[in-house]
């Protein structure tokens, strides 16, 4: 044999997201380190090396004393017993083959050593050795064949089978392959257990997440000490987490989330090697108090959507930088003594209790970053003890949804860029005072249904992207305080309060960046401005006491337009019809519009809901709105004036759910066609026409028909019997 380089493969998983402190150095096999084999012409045929093959021996830990040849003909045993089962019924994926070099071989890697290694990296698109021979071009869509561990004298350290379209168990026989350092077989459709014979290898990494996998999980995978990285997450596992895991005495990486694991949470495994443990086992089904004793050198913690309950141990470890506990049922208070590493804690959506001066800790740690505590039971006023507790470094305070009293704090530490303090009741003005001192990096501030009074507060940072101030007692104009210019605002939530005068006709200079405009249920008058910004993809501007008319042009971005309950006048542009790409919902219900109903309307081919009822409109109903058939769910033309027969095509409209055509001057019978409806259609309302003949039978087919009104027409004969299958109301 010639002379060849020392490698070491890569046992370092580029999916591994963590920190610095996570971080494990590898040694990647590179393209201009791997040396060929002497003479890899010898291994033809039946894989026997020919006479005359050089028998040197490899030192090796795992095949010591094997020769080379001994260790090469086993791999290409076992790899042409493996090419027909993981292929599966695509046959032409792997050039495996006696009559190519098996260093040529797609996705194998030879490391002529000494010592000699191999890994088996068959992911697709992955580049082998800068080789396109040896990539893998389509996904393997058979199953893992057990041959696979007929490997099991050779030293390979590597078997890469993820993100492909493997189906079927995964074989026991793995196990067999002693040598083998990081097996990934995530991102497949594998199912069945996991074989406890995994227990008994050298694995340092082990991928079987985002499979089918069902069963428990074996106890024996607590014998693996050499473990590092353990993902199971997003299968069908149950039962309870095994207490052996806490033997994994190399743990860097611990992943059972998104399965259907019970029972109580046990001592989790951790180490020292890699600078600490991350434990993710949320959204599973587990049950009763979190342990006093989690497990030493824990960086991260997560146990959100569980069914946990009891206390928040008193003592956290002092390693912990993320504790992840929302979504349970926990109670009592928070730890008085939090760690000093802390950056995230989220206890949102449990029953903590009492005032929130008793909740809080006198001081949190000066790390904080992120701080949930919404959906809880918390009282009091919050206002004389928050600010104090709160570190300078905290960005986002999540208060929401619980019962706290008193006005909006001042002194809000500098770094804040979120606050939630939405669904409380909080009572007093946002005084100009207040809105000065709120941190200049704030983003989003949630102050929605509460109790405030007094106006649109002025003087609000320039950085703000989202204010909601709705369902408040907040009085006054629009324009007197709104501050000039917010050039970020993206969302401006005003509706639902007592504010007066016109919607200023500056808002696409003042707010050029505005997506959402929700200004509904106030008492605003005056025209709605012919100019809004350019970005607008919301506008609610119902209930309110608007008139003039609609504007001609409105943006093209525009998802929502909901003008409903006001006092609006003229026809309906017919440049609506221009939101082709983008429009979702229109209601202009219960206002003053006539003219007839634009043609253009049916090229809204992204249009769920239309709502024109209550309004002065004639003419027929347009023809064109059966091009909708593919989004709309909703089309309410009642209580208007239309003329003419129910158009046959709006049976095409099979996604509708709500037809109501009542209170207009329609004629003519009703259309059989719309028994075409059935797959959704729950709501008909026809009543307080002019229709004539008889009630089609075909209408018996609408099995989902909850609703139907057909009362106050002329309609003659008897009523079809399969209608009174109808489970609400029937009226005639």
């Amino acid at each position: 044999m010639k002379p060849c380089l020392l490698l070491a493969l890569c046992v370092l998983c580029a999916a591994i997201t963590l920190t610095a402190l996570m971080t494990i150095a590898g040694t990647p096999v590179a393209a201009q380190d791997t040396l060929p084999l002497d003479d890899p012409e010898r291994y033809h045929g039946d894989c026997i090396p020919r006479s005359g093959d050089n028998t040197n021996l490899i030192p090796n830990p795992s095949t010591s004393g094997t020769p080379a040849a001994t260790i090469l003909t086993e791999v290409c045993k076992a790899l042409l017993a493996s090419q027909a089962a993981l292929e599966g019924p695509d046959n032409n994926v792997l050039n495996w083959s006696t009559t190519l070099n098996m260093d040529t071989w797609t996705g194998l890697i030879i490391n002529a050593g000494p010592p000699l290694e191999f890994a088996l990296r068959l992911v697709p698109g992955l580049d082998i050795q800068r080789s396109p021979v040896k990539r893998l071009n389509r996904p393997l869509k058979g199953h893992i064949p057990p041959a696979l561990g007929y490997m099991s004298n050779t030293p390979l350290l590597d078997l890469w089978l993820e993100n492909n379209e493997l189906t079927g168990p995964i074989p026991a026989e793995l196990a067999n392959l002693t040598s083998l350092r990081d097996l990934k077989l995530h991102n497949n459709q594998l199912t069945g257990t996991i074989p406890p014979e995994l227990g008994n290898t050298s694995l340092g990494y082990l991928y079987l997440n985002d499979n089918q996998l069902t069963g428990t999980i074996p106890a024996e995978l607590g014998d693996l000490s050499r473990l590092i990285l353990l993902w199971l997450h997003n299968n069908q596992l149950t039962g309870p987490i095994p207490p052996e895991l806490v033997n994994m005495s190399s743990m860097a990486n611990l992943s059972l989330h998104t399965n259907q694991l019970t029972g109580p949470l046990p001592k989790l495994p951790t180490s020292t090697g890699l600078g600490g443990t991350v434990a993710y086992l949320q959204n599973n089904q587990l049950t009763g108090t979190i342990p006093t004793q989690l497990g030493d050198h824990l960086l991260r913690l997560n146990l959100n959507n569980n069914r946990l309950t009891g206390n928040i141990p008193a003592t956290l470890p002092a390693s912990l930088q993320r504790l992840y506990l929302n979504n349970n049922q926990l109670t009592g208070t928070i730890p008085i003594t939090l760690p000093s590493n802390l950056q995230y804690l989220h206890l949102n959506n449990n029953r903590l209790t009492g005032p929130i001066s008793a909740t809080l800790p006198a001081s949190l740690p000066n790390s904080l970053r992120e701080l949930y505590l919404n959906n809880n039971r918390l009282t009091g006023p919050i206002s004389a003890t928050l600010p104090a507790s709160l570190p300078n470094s905290l960005q986002i305070l999540s208060l929401s949804d619980n019962e706290l009293t008193g006005n909006i704090p001042a002194n809000l530490p500098t770094a804040l860029q979120t606050l939630y303090l939405n669904n409380n009741r909080l009572t007093g003005t946002i005084s100009a005072t207040l809105s000065a001192s709120l941190p200049s990096n704030l983003r989003q501030l949630h102050l929605n249904d509460n109790e405030l009074t007094g106006p649109i507060p002025a003087n609000l940072p320039t950085s703000l992207q989202t204010l909601s101030l709705n369902k408040n007692q907040l009085t006054g104009t629009i324009s007197a305080t709104l501050p000039a210019s917010l050039p970020s605002l993206r969302q401006l939530h005003l509706n639902d309060n007592e504010l007066t005068g016109n919607i200023p006709a500056t808002l696409p200079a003042s707010l050029p960046s505005l997506q959402q405009l929700h200004l509904s249920d106030n008492e605003l008058t005056g025209n709605i401005p012919a100019t809004l910004p350019a970005s607008l993809e919301q506008l609610h501007l119902n209930n309110n006491e608007l008139t003039g008319p609609i504007p001609a042009t409105l943006p093209a971005s525009l998802q929502q337009l909901h003008l409903s309950d006001n006092q609006l006048m003229g026809s309906i542009p017919a440049a609506l019809g221009n939101l082709t790409r983008t429009l979702q919902s229109l209601n202009l219900y219960s206002n003053t519009l006539t003219g007839s109903i634009p043609d253009t309307l049916g090229n809204l081919v992204t249009l769920q809901s239309l709502n024109l009822a209550y309004n002065s409109l004639t003419g027929t109903i347009p023809l064109q709105l059966a091009a909708l058939s593919n989004t709309l769910t909703t089309l309410n033309l009642g209580q208007n004036r239309l003329t003419g027969t129910i158009p046959p095509e709006l049976s095409t409209l099979t996604n509708l759910q709500t037809l109501n055509l009542n209170t207009n001057t329609l004629t003519g019978s009703i259309p059989a066609d719309l028994g075409n409806l059935s797959r959704a259609l729950q709501t008909l309302n026809l009543s307080s026409n002019s229709l004539t003949g008889e009630i089609p039978p075909e209408l018996s087919v609408l099995i989902n028909l909850q609703q139907l009104y057909l009362n106050d027409n002329e309609l003659t004969g008897s009523i079809p019997r399969a209608l009174v299958n109808i489970t609400e109301t029937l009226q005639t």
